[in-house]
């Protein structure tokens, strides 16, 4: 089916609105799961176990944080999308306005970025490094 001639139906402010907030709902439904299950690892550590099961869960850990933090990123760059899109299309409602300005100019500090790319890499890299130095007491 050819769509040349075809145009879009315009997109509402509000169909923006509820897009973002399903996206926001995803991204932080997948933040929840990042702390409940590091969480639950971090005390699986703890626990009188051999000490191949702890670096078996290290590195698990280290993969499924890999992969969640990329499944962040992806939904961190639809919001973003879909925010970039609301406000070039929609830039007199002041609300866009308010937010943005609340936000700043320094898009590497908002609080979507934050929790998307740099808490799942420092957890990352935490897990990392205690696997490293588990390995290094071994010896």
């Amino acid at each position: 089916m050819d769509n040349k001639g075809s145009t879009q139906p315009e997109i509402t402010a509000e169909q923006y609105q509820e897009r973002i907030k399903y996206e926001n709902h995803l991204l932080y439904t997948r933040v929840q799961f990042l702390f409940v299950l590091n969480g639950f690892s971090t005390v699986a550590l703890g626990l009188d176990q051999p000490t191949f099961a702890k670096f078996l869960l290290a590195i698990v850990m280290v993969l499924l944080n890999v992969f969640v933090t990329f499944a962040l990123h992806q939904t961190d760059r639809v919001i973003a999308a879909l925010t970039e899109s609301s406000l070039k299309n929609h830039s007199a409602d002041p609300l866009n306005s308010i937010s943005q300005e609340v936000l700043g100019p320094y898009v590497w500090l908002r609080p979507n970025r934050i929790i998307t790319r740099y808490v799942p890499v420092v957890i990352c890299l935490a897990w990392t490094v205690g696997l490293v130095l588990g390995v290094a007491s071994l010896k």
